[in-house]
């Protein structure tokens, strides 16, 4: 992977699309000493809903143009590609309307902007695709579409049906709101806020004043709005005019998995250990037919993404798919999995003593061992600073142990040492429980299991009918730091505990949930209810010495949990009380695995501190 050129020309320009709508594209083309090619190139492109380019001001009252891509992709021209950044209609300085995210208006644009750049005369005609998250769906829109010339995608980080991704066993996400923008109610209010965007908007080259950037941004007032959506329409067949029939299903990518797997490209997955979707992109792999190729690497959703780099992936991909460079990419196993441990002393989960790879043929989600842990009722006191109960590898005595649902939990499921939040924190707002110190180093890989039964002493005082959402957290405990990491989660609504209906998509064995509307089957008090939860996948080593903190909620912040609307204008109410079922069969459990435990012979592991 030699660098053939050492600089890169810019150029932002509207793109026409067949409708005649036109989006905001920015290509980057390379340079060798500052001459352009002189032959045409592959092209990389980001098919975007986010800014490519946009303004900030400096300390000195300046504005200057900010660039940020994806993977930092736009760092690939050096090696002899074409990289093109293209915004959806309805976002940014495109024109158009966006009622919905990843509507088929969207996909059909993508795959119009894949030919398109691929027809033009500095490209060769290969092109793939890069991106995460949002820009990942978007790559899966495009794949639906079946473009004459994508060859390949490199989807990061996303959902494969957006209802399971973003309203997991019925709680909804309270994240996720870019780029919404609040346009007011009044025509002044919709002035104001056409020039706010239009401040931090770059506009295209031929546009210095802005004039079109801002005829392209009035017509922005008419989008829908993705907050709206996520937070009201809580069931899978939630209805919105927005798309014109059944929201969640129009808008998922497992609706069109025949069409993605019949667009004859070549996928390259990338998911994180501790990323939101990373059950998605699991599951993702497992659904398509296509070459395909998958890395759980150690990364989260937002921070940056080491070790390594995403961008060298894409570019060992590309050389091989766009340039067809011998380069082993697709002849190596096609998954690879980092374990990670946490550093307590650099407090860092990527780089050196944070745990090593493997590569792997399978993912044996029901294979290999279990371990399981029981919550008690008995203290384990001056530990953690908190109240806190035992977590037992062998059944308690059965007992009960009564919980005051907390609401307004100020911790998230992304939340790195849940002990530093404080009392309005996850562990101080919910309860916690701690193994004995770990005799030896265990690794839990694949999906963990909870188990939560409870009986409903009172209902509280919120309106409406009687439920209660459960979030569980597991934190490696370090007991010589004082410190802990949160490295898995799992949640559910107490009405759609019940195990129903037939997947629509390959589930891989896991609880399924219709969670469809009529579904909910409401509390009652005095009643006991056994919820059984698959929480997202792990891929961690905890350490000798160390302790496994489990820790339950009612609440969690950036969630639309059961009570949030009316907690947020009554600080005052008072939310259920439960009584944790403790021992038994049927007592309160978690069950971790590790999916490669019986099978190591047969795996390739290759241990290393990078």
């Amino acid at each position: 992977m030699e660098k053939e050129f050492n600089g890169q020309k810019r150029t932002h320009f509207y793109l026409p699309l067949p409708d005649g709508g036109r989006l905001s594209a920015v290509l980057f083309t390379p340079l060798k000493d500052g001459k352009e090619p002189d032959r045409p190139l592959p092209l990389i492109l980001s098919y975007t809903a986010y800014e490519c380019l946009h303004y900030e001001t400096d300390e000195d009252g300046q504005k200057r143009i900010v660039q940020r891509v994806d993977f930092d992709i736009d760092t690939l021209t050096d090696y002899g590609y074409l990289v093109a950044v293209v915004q959806i209609r309805g976002c940014g300085a495109s024109f158009g309307v966006r009622k919905v995210v990843v509507s088929r208006r969207e996909a059909a644009d993508g795959a119009f902007v894949v030919d398109y750049l691929a027809e033009q005369p500095y490209c060769d005609g290969n092109v793939m695709t890069a991106g995460m998250s949002y820009n990942g769906q978007s790559q899966l829109c495009i794949l639906s579409m079946k473009p004459r010339h994508l060859k390949g995608a490199y989807i990061g980080k996303t959902d494969l049906n957006r209802y399971d991704g973003w309203v997991r066993n019925g709680i909804p996400r309270a994240f996720g709101s870019r780029p919404d923008v609040d346009w007011g109610e009044t025509p002044q209010e919709h002035e104001a806020a056409i020039e706010r965007v239009a401040d931090k908007t770059v506009p295209v080259d031929d546009d210095p004043e802005g004039i079109l950037l801002r005829q392209a941004i009035r017509e922005h007032l008419d989008n829908g709005s993705q907050v709206t959506a996520q937070r009201d329409l809580n069931w899978r067949d939630s209805v919105s005019a927005d798309c014109e029939g059944t929201y969640w299903q129009t808008l998922s990518a497992s609706t069109y998995l025949k069409e993605i797997n019949d667009s004859g490209a070549v996928v390259y997955l990338d998911g994180g250990v501790l990323d939101v979707f990373r059950r998605d992109t699991i599951l993702l792999y497992h659904n398509l037919t296509l070459k395909k190729k998958l890395i759980i690497g150690p990364w989260d959703h937002i921070r940056p993404k080491w070790n390594p780099e995403p961008r060298f992936e894409i570019l060992r991909f590309a050389d091989h798919i766009l340039k067809n460079v011998e380069n082993g990419i697709l002849e190596e196993k096609p998954i690879t999995l980092r374990v990670m441990e946490y550093n307590f002393q650099d407090h860092r989960y990527w780089g050196e003593n944070t745990g090593y790879y493997r590569r792997e043929d399978i993912w044996p989600l029901h294979e290999g061992k279990r371990t399981v842990f029981c919550l008690d009722s008995h203290e384990k006191a001056g530990v953690i600073g908190y109240k806190a109960y035992s977590l037992h590898r062998s059944c308690p005595q059965d007992s009960e142990l009564p919980y005051r649902a907390s609401y307004g939990v100020t911790s998230g499921v992304e939340t790195d040492d849940l002990l530093k939040d404080g009392q309005d924190g996850a562990c101080g707002k919910g309860l916690n429980f701690l193994s004995d110190v770990f005799s030896s180093d265990e690794e839990y890989i694949g999906h963990p299991f909870a188990r939560v039964t409870f009986y409903v002493e009172d209902g509280g005082n919120v309106p409406g009918p009687l439920d209660a959402d459960i979030f569980i957290s597991l934190s490696d405990f370090d007991p010589q730091s004082g410190e802990a990491f949160q490295f898995c989660s799992g949640w559910m609504r107490s009405s759609l505990r019940r195990p129903k209906g037939t997947p629509t998509y390959n589930f891989l064995g896991l609880p399924w949930h219709d969670c469809k509307m009529g579904d909910n089957e409401y509390l009652k008090v005095g009643e006991k209810y056994q919820l059984d939860m698959d929480m997202l996948p792990v891929f961690y080593r905890m350490r000798k010495g160390h302790r496994l903190m489990a820790t339950l909620t009612c609440s969690m912040n950036r969630t639309y949990y059961h009570g949030w609307a009316y907690y947020e204008t009554h600080r005052d109410c008072v939310p259920p009380k439960l009584r944790l079922r403790i021992g038994g069969e049927d007592g309160c459990r978690l069950i971790l695995p590790n999916i490669y435990d019986s099978a190591s012979e047969n795996c390739e592991n290759k241990r290393s501190s990078d």
